[in-house]
């Protein structure tokens, strides 16, 4: 018994320090974290502005440039100009300003896409370890309830969360249907809606029915007079 108590102030003392620990070096993170979200939002503002959010579907309908289009397309716009055509159609001043507007966000966005991967990696990283001290946690505690009816009657909201009937754990599985069951919806609409704008083939006449052709009638003979005795 005494060693018993003994293993549990110890295990208070570690999660004690463990905490405190945590504490002391989340409060730096933390402000770390809002003030990136500010800085974020005004560079939203300043580069992104009002631009509309685009679906799949939109991207899909959308024409793609090829790889490597960009000096074609600053060729188009400077041979539109140098002869001079004119055309409601023809804008080679937007051609040149979308060319220098995506030329321009581009190393933002790579930048920011290798941080999204760091930041993420770090994230997943954190709640696996949480995640896999906390299972190996509850394995001890399991055992160290059977012994305990304290422990195991504050351990039950623990064991109800791990059971597979929990409400949370079926909102996950549930959720988790319903998202792939709405992409693999939205995927198929987009399949269907590129292969709607594709040029739809021309419309073939149905065969005309055939008619019976008409029955043959024996050509009119003339009688033919009898010979002269």
């Amino acid at each position: 018994m005494t060693t018993h108590s003994k293993k549990h102030t110890t295990s208070s003392n570690i999660t004690d320090t463990s905490s405190a620990g945590v504490a002391h070096t989340a409060l730096p993170l933390l402000t770390a974290v809002q003030q990136g979200i500010a800085t974020l939002d005004n560079l939203e503002a300043q580069t992104v502005g009002n631009a509309p959010s685009l679906t799949a579907l939109d991207k899909i309908r959308s024409l793609k440039p090829r790889k490597g289009g960009e000096r074609a397309a600053s060729a188009i716009a400077t041979l539109v100009r140098q002869f001079n055509l004119k055309s409601g159609m023809l804008q080679p001043d937007q051609i040149d300003a979308n060319l220098q507007q995506a030329q321009q966000l581009l190393p933002l966005y790579q930048r920011t896409e290798a941080f999204l991967k760091r930041l993420g990696d770090v994230i997943f990283h954190a709640q696996s370890a949480a995640w896999t001290h906390a299972c190996t946690s509850y394995s001890f505690l399991q055992v160290a309830a059977r012994n305990d009816g304290k422990l195991e009657a504050a351990l039950a909201p623990v064991a109800e969360f791990f059971s597979a009937k929990h409400p949370d754990v079926v909102a996950r599985r549930a959720a988790k249907k319903a998202a792939a069951e709405a992409a693999k919806a939205e995927k198929a609409a987009a399949k269907a809606a590129a292969k709607g704008a594709k040029a739809a083939p021309p419309a073939v006449a149905p065969p005309a029915e055939a008619t019976p052709p008409a029955e043959a009638t024996a050509p009119a003979v003339a009688p033919v007079p009898p010979p002269h005795a």
